[in-house]
């Protein structure tokens, strides 16, 4: 696999991870349920804790976790129509 393949596949996992923490954190502030509200902070720190891994690949790999790229913005816009009512 190409490095740019990698680099592109990790900016679309980032991404991905991102809006799952934004999910989870605005799922929070609505939630009316204390069994529900321990499950969606139970994924809210599981998701947290991808976006530091994920994040931490980026070091290891001297890659610049805040890039842009054609897939990372179609993950973007994906999330984003997703979460219109």
């Amino acid at each position: 696999m190409k490095d740019e393949q990698i680099t592109e596949l990790l900016l679309q996992a980032l991404e991905t991870e991102l809006g799952g923490v934004e999910v989870y954190q605005t799922a929070l502030k609505c939630v009316l349920n204390a069994d529900l509200q321990e499950e969606l902070e139970k994924y809210l720190a599981q998701t947290t804790h991808h976006v530091e891994v994920v994040r931490g690949i980026f070091e290891d790999l001297g890659l610049d976790p805040d890039a842009s790229s054609p897939g990372r913005e179609v993950v973007n816009d994906i999330g984003r129509l997703s979460s219109k009512p």
